[in-house]
C-alpha cells in the first residue's frame, strides 16, 4: 500500500507540474513587454485561463479517487482531435521555447482535414506533455514534432537537437524514478508515465538518435 501511495504521488505531482508551463509562460510573457496589444493579451489569458482549468481538474479528480480510497488512475473514453490536442500542448510550451530560443517545427498528416481519436484526451495530453517538454529541456535550437495516421495506427515522432542519450539508457529511461547521471531536475516518472499510456493502448514507444543531434 505504501509503495503504491508512493507512485500515485509522484505521478500527481509531475502531472500538476504539466499545466504550470503554460501559466508561467504566458505571465512572463504579459508583464516582461512593455508593450502588448489587446488581441495578445485576451491569447495570452486564455492560455493561463485553459492551463488553471486543468489544474483544478486534476486535482478535483484526485481528490473524488482519493475519497473512493482509489490509488490508480482510471481511463477515460471520449472521441476527439488528437492533431488538435498536440497543437494545443506545443502552444503551450512557445512562451518557454520562446524565451530558451527554441524553435519549433510541427506536422501533422491524417486521412483528412481532422485526425480523431477515441481515448482518454487529458493522458493523452499528459503524454504530449512529457515528451515535448523533456525534449524543450534538452534541445539546443530545435524541437521537430511529426504526428502521423498511417493505416490505423498513429505514429508520433520527437526528435530536437540535444546532446541525446547513451544507448545503453535507452531501455531504462522508461523505468519509474530511473534518472541519466547527471541529467537535469526530474523526478523519474515522466517517461515510465508515458510507456504506461502507450501500452494501454497497445502501443510502442522507443527512443532512438535524431537527425538532428
Amino acid at each position: 500500500l505504501n509503495e503504491q501511495r508512493k507512485r500515485f504521488t509522484s505521478v500527481l505531482i509531475h502531472d500538476l507540474k504539466g499545466p504550470l508551463v503554460p501559466i508561467i509562460g504566458f505571465s512572463q510573457k504579459l508583464y516582461s513587454r512593455n508593450e502588448i496589444g489587446r488581441e495578445k493579451i485576451v491569447e495570452y489569458a486564455r492560455a493561463i485561463y485553459h492551463a488553471s482549468m486543468k489544474l483544478a481538474a486534476t486535482i478535483d479528480h484526485v481528490s473524488a479517487e482519493l475519497r473512493g480510497n482509489r490509488l490508480q488512475h482510471s481511463y477515460g473514453c471520449e472521441i476527439f482531435d488528437i492533431g488538435q490536442l498536440l497543437e494545443s500542448v506545443v502552444a503551450c510550451y512557445s512562451p518557454k521555447a520562446e524565451l530558451d530560443h527554441i524553435e519549433f517545427s510541427m506536422q501533422c498528416r491524417g486521412d483528412g482535414d481532422r485526425m480523431l481519436f477515441s481515448g482518454d484526451s487529458a493522458k493523452l495530453q499528459t503524454l504530449f506533455e512529457n515528451l515535448i517538454g523533456n525534449a524543450v529541456k534538452y534541445a539546443r535550437s530545435r524541437v521537430g514534432i511529426e504526428l502521423v495516421r498511417e493505416g490505423g495506427k498513429l505514429v508520433l515522432i520527437i526528435d530536437d537537437d540535444g546532446v541525446g542519450i547513451e544507448k545503453k539508457y535507452h531501455e531504462k529511461i522508461f523505468d519509474e524514478y530511473f534518472q541519466i547521471p547527471n541529467s537535469k531536475e526530474g523526478s523519474g516518472v515522466g517517461l515510465y508515465s508515458v510507456r504506461k499510456i502507450v501500452e494501454h493502448y497497445h502501443g510502442a514507444i522507443r527512443v532512438g538518435e535524431s537527425p538532428h543531434g
